[in-house]
């Protein structure tokens, strides 16, 4: 599940921001970003660090931040624009 959260978020990020996110690490991604200094993304980045954790780092998240972190990935692509298809 975390796995497809992030690639929902990377995928976008590539298409928007042409770039090729689905094979970065969530750390190049960042560096990537910083070229886009007038644009926050903040949100974006937290989701993928979350996302992180769980794919990685074995972190068993309870079922509300999973609702939560899902809810913050709408959001950030609702309010981006980015929310077709899904």
């Amino acid at each position: 599940y975390h796995y497809r959260l992030s690639a929902i978020l990377r995928e976008y990020l590539e298409e928007q921001y042409r770039f090729n996110a689905m094979e970065m690490t969530t750390s190049e991604i960042r560096h990537q970003l910083r070229k886009w200094k007038e644009l926050c993304f903040g949100d974006a980045l937290s989701i993928l660090d979350y996302c992180d954790t769980v794919k990685f780092a074995k972190v068993q998240p309870s079922a509300e931040q999973i609702t939560l972190q899902t809810q913050a990935l709408q959001l950030y692509l609702m309010r981006q624009g980015g929310l077709n298809g899904l």
